[in-house]
C-alpha cells in the first residue's frame, strides 16, 4: 500500500475516533502466533484494518511465518536460516509455521497484509509473490532491523513502511521467567532514553511509521513522531510477566489516541472496536 492510500485509511479512522487497528501475528491472544488459525480468526473480524505476521527464509528459501529466530530440536536450539523446512517439520506443523504462499492464497477481503521481515534479502520475492497473488496494494512492511528497513526501501520506497522497535533479543528474553524481577528495571531505562531513541530511530530510518512497545511512549516522543510528519504506532504485546486486564488495556489505548498514536498493533484487537475518543 502506498503512503497516500494509508494515509486516508487513518483520516478514516481520525473522523470516527479511532485508530487503525492492526493485529499482532494474527487474533495471538487467542491462538499460536503466526498460527494459521491466528491468521484466519483475525481476517473474520470486520472491525480489523490489518494482520501483521512475521516472515523467515529457511535453508533451503523458503519463506515461513515464524517469529523465534529458532526453533527447539532434538539436538538443541538451531535458527531457522539453518535448517531446511523438511527438518523445521519435524517440530512445526503446517498449522503453526505455514508458509508464506499458503497463507497469501487463504487471504480474503480488504484487510492489510502487515509483514514482518525478520530474513534480509527476501523483500523483493515477497513483494513478487504478493504481487502475483493481487495483494500487494493491501501490504505494508514492517521490521526492526536498519539493515532490513533500507533493503525494503531500496525495492519500493513508495510503499509503507513500519520501523520497530525494541529489538527481538529484549522481546524474547522478557518471556523467560527468571527475567521477571528485571523487567521493570528495564522498561524504567527504556522510557529514561525513549526521546533518543525515537531521534536515532528517524535518523536511520524515514520509514512513515515508527513503532515503539506502548509502556516506554511519552508525550515527548509521540509529538517528535507526529511534528516529523511521521506516524506512531503503539505495540501492544503480551508478555507472560505483565498482567493487564481489559478495562486497564482500553485505558491505556485511550490515553494513546488522545496523544496522537495513529495506529495500534496489539495482541487484543478485539478490545480496540471498542476504543474511540
Amino acid at each position: 500500500m502506498n503512503i497516500k492510500n494509508f494515509n486516508r485509511l487513518v483520516e478514516r479512522r481520525k473522523q470516527l475516533g479511532q485508530v487503525v487497528n492492526i493485529a499482532h501475528r494474527g487474533f495471538s491472544s487467542s491462538y499460536s502466533d503466526n498460527s494459521i488459525q491466528a491468521i484466519l480468526s483475525a481476517l473474520s473480524q470486520s472491525y480489523i484494518d490489518g494482520v501483521e505476521f512475521d516472515v523467515q527464509e529457511t535453508k533451503d528459501k523458503k519463506l515461513i511465518l515464524r517469529h523465534n529466530l529458532s526453533v527447539t530440536t532434538e539436538v538443541g536450539n538451531l535458527w531457522v536460516k539453518d535448517l531446511t523446512l523438511k527438518e523445521i517439520r519435524k517440530t512445526l506443523s503446517k498449522e503453526t509455521a505455514p508458509e508464506l504462499e499458503n497463507v497469501l492464497d487463504m487471504w480474503n477481503g480488504p484487510c492489510l497484509l502487515d509483514i514482518e521481515l525478520k530474513s534480509p534479502g527476501i523483500c523483493s520475492r515477497i513483494v513478487e509473490l504478493s504481487s502475483h497473488k493481487g495483494l500487494y496494494e493491501q501490504t505494508i512492511f514492517s521490521t526492526i532491523y536498519p539493515n532490513i528497513d533500507k533493503e525494503i526501501e531500496a525495492v519500493d520506497a513508495n510503499q509503507v513502511r513500519m520501523f520497530g522497535y525494541p529489538r527481538d533479543r529484549g522481546k524474547d528474553l522478557a518471556q523467560q521467567s527468571w527475567t521477571k524481577p528485571f523487567v521493570e528495571i528495564v522498561i524504567m531505562l527504556m522510557r529514561l532514553r525513549i526521546q533518543r531513541t525515537v531521534t536515532n530511530m528517524m535518523n536511520n530510518s524515514n520509514a512513515q511509521i515508527i513503532s515503539l512497545y506502548h509502556r516506554v511512549i511519552d508525550d515527548s516522543c509521540i509529538q517528535t513522531i507526529n511534528e516529523a510528519d511521521r506516524m506512531a504506532c503503539a505495540v501492544f504485546i503480551r508478555l507472560p510477566n505483565t498482567n493487564f486486564n481489559d478495562i486497564e488495556i482500553i485505558n491505556l489505548m485511550k490515553i494513546f489516541m488522545k496523544r496522537g498514536v495513529s495506529i495500534i498493533k496489539s495482541d487484543y484487537p478485539h478490545i480496540i472496536k471498542d476504543v474511540c475518543i
